[in-house]
Formats: C-alpha cells, sequence, structure tokens
C-alpha cells in the first residue's frame, strides 16, 4: 500500500509540473502580447511607400522646401535629417533612379487613441497628448508633424514631403485637410484633426 501511495503521488507530480509549465508559457506570452498591443482595437491602417533621403542628399527641389521651413522656424538645417517622399511625388519628378535615395514604406495604424507608425522610424503618436499637437506655436518638428504630412498626403492628396518640420505648405495642407475633414481650418492638428483624419483613413 504505502508503494502504490509513492506511486500515486510521484505520477501527481509528474502531471502537475508539466502543466505548471505551459501555463507559466501561456501566461508569459500574453504579457508579451499585452506590451506590444494594449488590445485597442485597429480603426483604420494603410502602408506607404516611397524613398527617404538624408538633407544632404536630397533632390533640390526637397532641399528647397526643407530649407524653407527650416528658416520659417529658425532651425538650422542638418545634413542627416531624413525627407520622405511619396511615390506619387516622386514619379512627378521623375526621380526613380535617384541614386540618393534608400526605398522606405511606413505602415500606419490607427487605434482610437493613438496613432502607430511602423517603419524606418517606428514611434505612436497620442491623439490626446500636449505633446501630439502639430501647428505654429505648438509642436513644430519630429514625429507628429512627420504623420501629419503623411495623413495630408494620403487623405487629401497634399503631395508634401514627409520632413518632419512645419512649414507654410504643411501648415497650408492641414488647412486643407481640415476642410476636407470638416474641423476647424485653423492650420493646428489637435484631437478633433486627428480623430477625424483616423476615422476617414
Amino acid at each position: 500500500m504505502k508503494k502504490i501511495k509513492k506511486v500515486i503521488l510521484l505520477v501527481s507530480c509528474l502531471i502537475l509540473v508539466p502543466t505548471s509549465i505551459v501555463f507559466a508559457d501561456v501566461n508569459a506570452m500574453e504579457k508579451s502580447t499585452m506590451s506590444v498591443s494594449d488590445g485597442e482595437e485597429t480603426i483604420s491602417s494603410f502602408t506607404i511607400t516611397g524613398y527617404e533621403f538624408t538633407y544632404e542628399n536630397a533632390p533640390e527641389f526637397a532641399k528647397d522646401e526643407y530649407e524653407k521651413s527650416c528658416k520659417e522656424l529658425n532651425i538650422v538645417p542638418d545634413k542627416n535629417h531624413k525627407i520622405f517622399i511619396p511615390d506619387k511625388v516622386i514619379n512627378m519628378y521623375n526621380l526613380d533612379e535617384y541614386s540618393g535615395a534608400t526605398r522606405e514604406s511606413f505602415f500606419i495604424e490607427f487605434k482610437k487613441t493613438y496613432f502607430l507608425v511602423t517603419g524606418s522610424r517606428s514611434y505612436r503618436v497620442d491623439i490626446a497628448a500636449s505633446s501630439s499637437i502639430v501647428g505654429y506655436n505648438h509642436t513644430t518638428s519630429g514625429n507628429p508633424v512627420h504623420l501629419a504630412q503623411i495623413l495630408c498626403n494620403q487623405i487629401n492628396g497634399a503631395g508634401i514631403k514627409a520632413d518632419g518640420q512645419f512649414g507654410t505648405n504643411t501648415y497650408n495642407a492641414v488647412k486643407s485637410l481640415q476642410g476636407r475633414l470638416g474641423v476647424t481650418k485653423d492650420g493646428i492638428v489637435g484631437k478633433s484633426t486627428w480623430e477625424a483624419a483616423g476615422y476617414a483613413l
């Protein structure tokens, strides 16, 4: 009888050990998934392709626009700054074979409270954050501006370069986009414009 109890106890332990390991792996996997995605549903998404240049190697028309934006914002142009030009714009200038280009694509997802951008630079823009308000006297450079420029191109066919600098061309493109979206045409990308753009994709 003692031997039978030992065998039952041993078998029970062997059954429980693998079971607990499996549960541990499942929990770890769920936690890993949750850190990548908070479970918020994707409302809309798209991929945009084009060419990315450094300012130093960009075509003249892109350099000129970038310099103009920098001058408006009192920023010194950076030779390593990235300028993304969508395929539609590149095709207008016949620059498919331009030697200074790197082929890039960005995947943009709207998740109701934020945008997620994945590509050569990946970032998140929380639409309610004050640092995500794009426009004069607000955020005028960086990732939120880059995303606003991409959205102007995607939704409204603006044809502007996504250089991450908020200048006159971006301001005008934002106002035009706002008119199309039916929100206040103030040239400032705040929560209402972000939301309207996300749902319009």
